[in-house]
């Protein structure tokens, strides 16, 4: 199954997968309140134990390669990098484009660092310090472009769902907005086919 073809996919904190894993069960569920037949019953319960078996396999087969990319200590680095430059920012897409300027530059190695913690940490670029809180709300972007950034490359799309092109990975901030540009000075204007936190 390709998940390029649904990018609106993931919510806050989850992956793709997790709606098989409910599918799955709800038509479990179903099978199992289907007695007319006693044989059919029976079949149809197996059925549905095997539906569910299989998405809980596929839905901890991709979490297992997500793991690859990014981890825990990860994620709340980066709500708290998302906390510090752009708390009180809206729309969330801009506070979600923070992490994306993380990740391009891990990916890119124009900067130096090529880990998560390297380019947040690295002196003079962003302002992170440890044992800063963060909220839900931005722990939750942060574990949602992770996961995004992840996809991206476990499934082979140059794009899924994010918010800012891997070109662009600087930006500075106002007092009110951060506004994002590339090494040529370009700035990102936010023109994507639809913001997927929009509805959070």
């Amino acid at each position: 199954m390709s998940l390029c073809i649904n990018s609106t996919a993931l919510a806050a904190g989850t992956d793709a997968n997790e709606g098989n894993v409910e599918g799955a069960k709800e038509e479990a569920a179903d099978n199992l309140n289907n007695e007319n037949i006693p044989w059919v019953a029976i079949e149809e319960q197996r059925k549905g134990e095997e539906l569910v078996a299989a998405a809980e396999a596929e839905e901890q087969e991709f979490k297992a390669k997500l793991a690859e990319y990014f981890s825990e200590s990860d994620v709340v680095m980066l709500a708290q990098l998302i906390d510090i430059e752009a708390n009180s920012v809206y729309p969330l897409s801009r506070r979600a484009a923070v992490g994306w300027t993380v990740l391009n530059r891990v990916d890119n190695g124009r900067w130096g660092p090529t880990t998560i913690a390297g380019v947040i940490q690295q002196p003079g670029q962003y302002a992170y310090y440890s044992g800063r809180s963060y909220s839900q709300t931005n722990f939750d972007i942060a574990q949602d472009v992770l996961t995004r950034w992840a996809t991206e490359k476990i499934e082979g799309c140059p794009n899924f769902g994010r918010v800012l092109p891997p070109n662009y990975d600087c930006f500075y901030g106002d007092g009110s907005q951060n506004h994002f540009y590339d090494e040529g000075g370009n700035y990102w204007d936010f023109s994507v086919p639809y913001d997927p936190y929009e509805s959070w």
